[in-house]
């Protein structure tokens, strides 16, 4: 009972210690370094979200990746990839001049690879949570709200509509 209490509490401090650093790691670095990375930093992330449904399930669901010291959970370093990613992609696209449905094409397309990935596992709560990092950056980039009712009246019907089939 002991070993399982320690263990937990070992776990769950570890998981509060790099929720906290990696964000703030993340912000220490100069923005031109990650455009540099781009590449290999999203591909890493689907790289290991590919890598992860090689392992056995969990009670139905493939999330962990087990290292010798801890177990490693893509769809969680993905979110940070994911606001990382998408921030260098819109914020070149609003610099080229897109707007509207063409920057939600291309924010789209980036996000869509690591969210079929993840939903996939199944981890539906880390695939919404994709999609709400696409939408607060495209909404942060200055997408209309028109265009933002339009894709979530589009969710909501599609939600609607797998519900009732």
């Amino acid at each position: 009972f002991f070993s399982s209490r320690r263990r937990h509490t070992r776990f769950r401090n570890v998981t509060g210690v790099q929720t906290c650093a990696l964000p703030i790691l993340a912000a220490l670095v100069d923005p031109r370094i990650y455009r540099r990375l781009f590449w290999f930093i999203y591909g890493g992330t689907l790289g290991l979200l590919v890598i992860v449904l090689g392992f056995s399930a969990a009670r139905g669901s493939q999330r962990w990746i087990p290292l010798p010291f801890f177990t490693l959970q893509p769809s969680e370093l993905g979110k940070v990839t994911m606001i990382v990613c998408l921030s260098i992609i819109v914020a070149d696209g609003v610099r080229r001049g897109l707007k509207g449905w063409r920057l939600v094409t291309r924010a789209a397309l980036l996000m869509l690879p690591p969210f079929a990935l993840v939903f996939i596992q199944p981890d539906l709560g880390t695939s919404i949570v994709y999609v709400a990092i696409t939408l607060t950056i495209l909404t942060v980039a200055g997408l209309p709200g028109r265009i933002l009712a339009i894709i979530g009246g589009s969710a909501a019907a599609l939600e609607i509509g797998r519900a009732h089939v």
